[in-house]
């Protein structure tokens, strides 16, 4: 899969700032996430972001001590992230990149967590299905896979793959869930301005 050249992308993020939305009010998978970090025996945490946008997930790990790499295919994204990040010391790289094309410098680098929020129902379902074999091999035996999946919302935007609720809980059987919370509803705002919603279904999965 190429990187694709995405004008709307850089729309979105060039009137944003980098690390500018708080995900720390550790509820829901959040503060799940949080505590099996806590709880890990991990000496060199390091974790990938996979389509970071502003980084506000990065930034998450990286608060906890894990080395994150971040890909996304907008350089806006990047260049704001990677500014940012080495403003206020924290550990994460910024890559221009698909998760399918990423090459890390270290060809046999592996990582404990691996972060797909909101971005598998932008793909096509054979791009998803290749994205998480992708994800999966970049991942330590014991890793942890960290999803949110669009399921349902308001507005007439089209997603190329948006899941039936419970599919993403079915696609990780063979996995050790850890956590899983289905009809996860977020106000928005829509490109007319009015209110919408839209849902998602969460997951924590750990490779067995």
């Amino acid at each position: 899969m190429s990187t694709p050249v995405n004008p709307n992308m850089d729309n979105t993020w060039k009137n944003r700032d980098a690390f500018d939305r708080d995900p720390l009010h550790l509820t829901g998978i959040y503060a799940t996430l949080a505590d099996r970090l806590k709880n890990t025996s991990y000496t060199d945490r390091t974790a990938l972001d996979i389509g970071m946008g502003m980084g506000c997930d990065a930034a998450f790990l990286a608060r906890r001590g894990y080395a994150v790499d971040g890909l996304d295919i907008s350089k806006i994204a990047v260049d704001k992230v990677q500014m940012a990040a080495q403003l206020v010391q924290l550990n994460i790289t910024t890559h221009q990149t698909t998760l399918t094309n990423y090459q890390p410098a270290d060809s046999k680098k592996k990582y404990d967590v691996a972060l797909m929020l909101r971005l598998l129902h932008l793909l096509t379902p054979p791009e998803q299905t290749q994205t998480l074999l992708c994800m999966e091999s970049f991942l330590k035996p014991d890793g942890y896979a960290v999803l949110r999946v669009l399921t349902d919302k308001s507005g007439k935007i089209e997603m190329p793959g948006m899941l039936r609720a419970g599919e993403l809980e079915r696609r990780f059987s063979g996995w050790d869930i850890k956590y899983s919370e289905k009809n996860v509803r977020i106000p928005v705002k829509l490109l007319d301005g009015s209110d919408g919603y839209q849902v998602f279904d969460d997951l924590i999965a750990q490779r067995k």
